[in-house]
């Protein structure tokens, strides 16, 4: 004998069918303005972020949007040096000491510098899109080989906000690094301000947290020095060659099958937009080579990346050669110590003058130094 069916349960009416779809709405809607009222509280100046600003692009929007075009032109000739780049372009120049240089050698220029970690021409473009270039000024952007390796967002391991911080949304589209899924993520992610600063806004607000718990004094707002001015070494970062592990070199190693030089990798395509947007603004550009320790192609880039690398370096028409400091120049393999720093900061102030192409063979042996500035000329905007 067959189970007996149960009879099926009673279904809702039309009206009640009705009321649930108006409730669902407006719970909808009531989630949709807590989010927006959440994501409002965050964005680049807001409260918490000011308490956990930690990251270079960040800092450097942050001085881009302090910047007073007035004060930074309030030099007799009124053009601007703009240092424009990565990590290696922070840590290789120090402003106050080259604008004292050109003060005293009657200079119509001085410098503002924005360098930022990974902040190769694919993000560097963006600090420039955002500065005020003018016709007279000159813009001196970093460039390097590490930063030209294939699948370089991936291997930099650089965050989706990040990049949005950056990139304008047509940038994005144009990585193809990125599948369509994670570009179009990166597009929807409205809004963008919320999801670009909302790590920061979190650490700030963590910070707070612990003062109130720990019942400690309220948190100081951090300076990003090492962010606006350079990165002060530390006795970990005091390496040698020798001093690196086999496993090491060989994850940091750049094999011409490593190297892109195409035209549509990311620092290839933002190199042609800092060009195209200087261009437009009737300032002059210059490329600098950061070529790292004279030590660091031998131990991490292959013979044939290396004459590849300088064989596109020979081609291009806006390139200087800057003097390399030695070994005891560099806090690691890539970035100068203040060594480092002062004799290119001294090379850059010469340079102005003379806009040599490559150093003259004796300088280093012959080079005059710069004075210790008495006060700071033209301080990295935002810093104290």
């Amino acid at each position: 004998m067959p189970k007996p069916v149960p009879p099926p349960p009673p279904q809702p009416s039309v009206e009640e069918t009705r009321r649930a779809v108006r409730l669902s709405q407006a719970l909808a809607l009531v989630f949709l303005a807590a989010f927006g009222l959440i994501a409002a509280q965050v964005g680049p100046d807001s409260f918490f972020v000011e308490y956990g600003r930690k990251n270079g692009a960040s800092w450097n929007l942050k001085a881009v949007a302090d910047l007073d075009e007035a004060e930074v032109r309030s030099h007799e000739g009124g053009r601007v040096l703009w240092l424009v780049g990565s990590s290696m372009l922070r840590d290789s120049f120090d402003v106050q000491a080259i604008n004292q240089g050109l003060a005293e050698s009657g200079s119509p220029f001085r410098a503002v510098k924005f360098g930022q970690t990974r902040g190769a021409s694919a993000m560097s473009r963006g600090i420039l899109r955002r500065l005020p270039l003018r016709e007279g000024d000159m813009v001196l952007h970093g460039v390097s080989i590490v930063n030209l390796r294939r699948d370089w967002l991936e291997y930099v391991g650089l965050p989706d906000w990040r990049v949005m911080m950056m990139m304008e949304d047509a940038d994005i589209w144009a990585l193809k690094e990125w599948g369509t899924q994670k570009k179009v993520e990166a597009l929807v992610a409205r809004p963008q301000a919320f999801y670009e600063y909302h790590e920061e806004s979190m650490h700030g607000m963590t910070r707070w947290l612990e003062g109130l718990v720990h019942k400690q004094r309220p948190p100081s707002k951090p300076k990003g020095l090492n962010h606006l001015r350079w990165r002060k070494p530390k006795k970990r970062d005091k390496k040698r060659t020798d001093d690196f592990e086999e496993e090491v070199i060989e994850d940091r190693f750049l094999a011409i099958t490593d190297l892109d030089l195409s035209e549509d990798h990311p620092n290839m395509m933002g190199l042609q937009d800092i060009r195209q947007l200087v261009a437009e603004s009737g300032a002059e550009l210059v490329l600098l080579e950061h070529p790292g320790r004279p030590s660091f192609r031998e131990v991490f880039v292959g013979r044939e990346a290396a004459e590849a690398w300088d064989a596109w370096w020979a081609r291009q028409p806006d390139t200087v050669h800057f003097p390399q400091p030695e070994d005891s120049g560099y806090y690691d393999m890539t970035h100068p110590n203040p060594e480092g720093r002062e004799m290119l900061s001294a090379y850059l102030v010469e340079w102005m003058g003379e806009r040599r192409r490559t150093p003259a063979e004796d300088w280093v042996k012959n080079r005059k130094r710069l004075p210790a500035p008495s006060e700071p000329v033209l301080d990295p905007p935002g810093d104290e």
